[in-house]
C-alpha cells in the first residue's frame, strides 16, 4: 500500500451517509446502460424494460422522500413504507448491477448445458429478481414478466436434481452427501 492510513477516530462513525446510497444512486446510468445493450442485441428489450420501470420507481420514491419530514416521535407508518419500498429500490438495483459485471463473464456464457449459464441465459434470473420487486412495489408488467418465475423455478429443480447448489455464480459440481 502506498498511501498513508489515517489513524482510525470512531467519533467519525456514521449511522447515516452523507452522500447517499450509491447503488440506487447509479441505477439511472446502469438502466441506460442496459437499454443501449438491448439496442445492440446484448441483452433482452424486456430486461432493459424492466429495468427502466425499476429506475422510474426510484426516481418517484426519491421525490418522496425529498419531501418526508422526519420526525423523533410518532413515527407514522408512511415513514415504515417508504423505508420498505426503498430497500425493494437496493435490492433491484443490486442486482442490475450484478448483472451488469457479470453477464459477459465465461462462465455465464458457457454452454447451455452449464447451470450456471443457465441462470444467466436471457437474463433470467435478474428478470425473476426484477419482476418481483417492481410486483412488491406495485408496477404494471407484462404477462412474459410474471412467467418469468416459472422457467427459474425448472432451473432450479434441474439445479436439486444434478444435486447442484442453487448459484448465480460457478461452485462446486455437486453437493456432498
Amino acid at each position: 500500500m502506498d498511501g498513508h492510513v489515517t489513524e482510525f477516530d470512531p467519533a467519525r462513525l456514521s449511522l447515516l451517509s452523507a452522500q447517499g446510497c450509491s447503488v440506487v444512486q447509479a441505477l439511472p446510468a446502469a438502466a441506460a446502460r442496459l437499454s443501449e445493450q438491448a439496442g445492440t442485441g446484448e441483452v433482452p428489450v424486456g430486461l432493459a424494460r424492466m429495468a427502466d420501470q425499476l429506475r422510474a420507481a426510484v426516481v418517484g420514491l426519491q421525490r418522496e422522500l425529498a419531501e418526508y419530514v422526519p420526525t423523533a416521535r410518532d413515527v407514522p407508518a408512511a415513514a415504515f413504507e417508504l423505508a420498505r419500498r426503498y430497500e425493494l429500490c437496493f435490492a433491484g438495483a443490486a442486482c442490475v448491477h450484478l448483472w451488469l459485471h457479470n453477464f459477459t463473464a465465461p462462465w455465464a456464457t458457457v454452454s447451455r448445458d452449464e447451470p450456471t449459464a443457465a441462470l444467466w441465459r436471457d437474463g433470467l434470473w435478474l428478470r425473476a429478481a426484477l419482476a418481483r420487486v417492481l410486483d412488491q412495489l406495485g408496477a404494471r408488467r407484462e404477462r412474459a414478466d410474471l412467467a418469468v418465475h416459472d422457467r427459474l423455478a425448472e432451473q432450479l429443480l434441474r439445479h436439486a436434481d444434478d444435486r447442484r447448489p442453487f448459484s448465480l455464480l460457478p461452485g462446486p459440481a455437486a453437493v456432498s452427501a
